[in-house]
């Protein structure tokens, strides 16, 4: 949880020379963003919770390979059809019906994308001593791994009979040589009994497995097993390196799999230049006048030179008389969960400046009870000239250490330029509808199933020009960036709904979704919201107005006094950031890169509205003041084109897995509140 300091007086602080280099510049600027219908089976979400913990954890920044990331690693789910899944004691129905419908369930929970294969073992002899030796070879696989198998395993369920022993030991063997042979991959194991093919037992069979390939998991759900049957199907587990789950019936057991299709989070790595901060304002680093953007590691000991400082990274750059900067800071920490409750250790981040008559606003950010996921901070001037020197302008970004003891966090800085500005044709500041704010846009049709990006560089792109609903997986420690091309006059509307949480066992962690909207310069545009992590919940975020170049800067002269509308003043690329908070309850703050957890789903819908408005016009200048050229911002379509285009919106809406309790989500509420 986060508090922003919207609109604080500057602070004093150190300066120090910065040296960053930028392309030509545009008006157009790039940011940043921060922040239960039942199963019809338990059994489909047992076999779907297991296929969750096959998955993969990324850290912000850029991206790996994120348009190849899949929901789920390669999966292969084994069925047991041995006879005694016949007995009907499964909540009115045989196991095998109630196993049916819940593989059927998981199916319909997992991306279609997702590489999934299908095994079963016990279906082609019966259960006699005399049929063992062919029992103990009777293991069929109906689906090999591949991708489009989740909407083949309905059809392929159908078909299974059970009537034959229970091969544990062959299968593990089969679905191992089935999977890829490197990277991660997972192997669920839903059965009713014990092995009746040992030797070798089948706990040995794991271990070997295990150790041939490190990457590969073995899950198991143990479906109304006796004492001695856990034990095994939980020693397989343990030797497989997964986890073991109970079912009782068909809804436990569809929840254990999905629990259980377990990943890790996306990580991202900067691509940016990197450039070093100076240890105080004497050996301030210089940024290039045409560094737009730069990567620079946030030390834990640097030149931090007051009391609610543990770091600091001192910068100076160029400004030019008439120039104005509007600078970003956006964090990159390893993927983590948990709480700093009463260790006093969250996290934080803010820019100083080292001349306070250059100040026209400024964001800070700070966790209240956790330090998770990417934080943001911003610094806007006034223009350069009488009050706010022109020369070097010299800023520190500013670190608060939090859990990451010893670490360097990642961030990158961005430097907006606007030279010059002529406010001559730009309109009126708008005043925020907060009214109006709360509404959230209802969805466009069916989502569009995305994998999102994982930083600003490889941000999913949204339509500006219709309401979109996209749909995505999501899990803890994860952050997702959407990107959305907004002119002047338009306002981002959008609305978040988590569709699929985790199972009810995880409901004791709180788990939320942070929702920030980010400008083209990598500042915040909008007021932070969150969303708890519980099917049906739903969430409005956005601009509090149409963008106007004046909401911030009013007539270049006096602001306007709207703190909340200040942030809508950019055209350009508007970034969304979705992360995945899992705090209270969760142990304290700790890296999560390598664990593998269940996944949420949620749906964004977004849309454009509001008719577009002329912007300012630039004249870029050296630093000797002297124009070079004269930019001017794109005017506005034809009024009956903006007309037609004032309808054209984006949504997608989130959907996150997991519960909060009661207390937890009430201090959630009233902290966010206090942003």
């Amino acid at each position: 949880m986060r508090v922003r300091n919207l609109h604080a007086q500057p602070r004093e602080a150190s300066t120090a020379p910065a040296g960053t280099t930028r392309p030509e510049h545009n008006t157009g600027l790039s940011g940043r963003v921060h922040s239960s219908a039942k199963h019809r089976s338990a059994m489909a979400v047992a076999i779907a919770l297991l296929l969750s913990l096959a998955g993969v954890v990324v850290p912000f920044g850029h991206p790996q390979a994120a348009a190849e990331a899949k929901d789920i690693p390669p999966t292969m789910l084994i069925l047991d059809a041995s006879g005694s899944m016949m007995a009907r004691d499964a909540g009115g129905q045989t196991r095998l019906d109630a196993a049916k419908e819940a593989s059927k369930n998981f199916s319909r929970s997992v991306s279609k994308d997702s590489e999934l294969g299908f095994m079963v073992y016990g279906t082609k002899v019966g259960n006699s001593p005399e049929e063992r030796e062919a029992g103990c070879k009777d293991v069929t696989t109906l689906l090999p791994v591949g991708k489009g198998n989740a909407g083949k395993i309905p059809g392929e369920v159908d078909k299974v009979n059970a009537s034959g022993h229970t091969p544990m030991g062959p299968a593990l063997k089969q679905a191992a040589k089935e999977l890829p042979s490197e990277g991660e991959r997972s192997i669920v194991l839903v059965s009713d009994g014990e092995d009746t093919c040992a030797p070798p037992p089948v706990c040995d069979v794991a271990k070997d497995l295990h150790k041939q390939g490190i990457d590969l998991t073995i899950n198991t759900v143990g479906f109304l097993v006796d004492p001695a049957a856990r034990k095994e199907l939980q020693c397989i587990a343990e030797a497989g390196g997964g986890e073991y789950l109970d079912a009782k019936d068909s809804e436990s057991l569809a929840e254990s799999m999905k629990v259980l299709a377990t990943r890790t989070a996306q990580t991202a790595e900067s691509n940016a230049p990197e450039i070093k901060g100076g240890d105080d304002a004497a050996s301030a680093t210089e940024v290039p006048e045409d560094v737009e953007l730069f990567s620079t590691p946030l030390r834990e000991k640097s030149g931090g030179a007051k009391n609610d400082e543990d770091g600091a990274e001192y910068f100076s750059t160029p400004i030019a008389e008439g120039e104005r900067l509007a600078i970003g800071v956006a964090t990159m920490p390893p993927p983590s969960q948990g709480s700093e409750i009463g260790f006093g250790k969250n996290f934080s981040v803010k820019v100083e400046v080292d001349e306070p008559l250059c100040y026209l606003a400024n964001d800070n950010d700070f966790g209240i009870i956790d330090s998770n996921g990417p934080f943001f901070a911003s610094w806007t001037t006034q223009q350069a000239g009488e009050d706010c020197p022109a020369g070097d302008f010299r800023f520190k970004v500013v670190r608060k250490s939090g859990p990451y003891k010893g670490k360097e966090i990642p961030a990158e800085v961005s430097i907006k330029r606007l030279p010059n500005e002529d406010l001559s044709e730009v309109p009126e500041p708008f005043a925020a509808d907060k009214a109006e704010n709360r509404k959230e846009p209802s969805a466009a049709g069916k989502p569009r199933k995305v994998t999102p990006g994982a930083w600003f560089d490889d941000a999913t792109e949204l339509n500006p020009d219709a309401k979109e609903t996209v749909s995505a997986d999501i899990v803890p420690g994860e952050a997702h960036v959407y990107k959305i091309k907004t002119d002047y006059g338009q306002q981002l509307r959008g609305g978040i709904k988590v569709t699929s949480e985790p199972p009810k066992d995880h409901y004791a962690e709180i788990k939320q979704l942070d929702i920030n909207v980010l400008n083209s310069a990598r500042q915040k545009a909008a007021i932070a919201e969150s969303v708890h992590v519980r099917e049906g919940e739903s969430k409005a975020f956005g601009n509090p107005v149409r963008v106007n170049y004046r909401n911030m800067v009013g007539d270049g002269k006096e602001q306007p006094s709207d703190v909340e509308s200040q942030k809508a003043w950019l055209d350009g690329e508007q970034y969304i950031v979705i992360f995945l908070n899992k705090s209270l309850k969760a142990g304290a703050n700790h890296d999560i890169s390598k664990e593998k957890n269940a996944t949420a789903t949620y749906e964004l819908t977004t849309e454009l509205v509001g008719e577009r408005i002329p912007g300012p016009s630039f004249e870029k200048v050296s630093n000797d003041t002297e124009i070079e050229e004269s930019e001017k911002a794109e005017e506005p379509k034809e009024t009956e084109q903006a007309a037609a285009e004032e309808d054209s919106s984006i949504n997608w809406f989130l959907i996150g897995a997991g519960v909060l309790v009661v207390l937890a989500v009430a201090l959630v509420a009233l902290t966010r509140r206090g942003r």
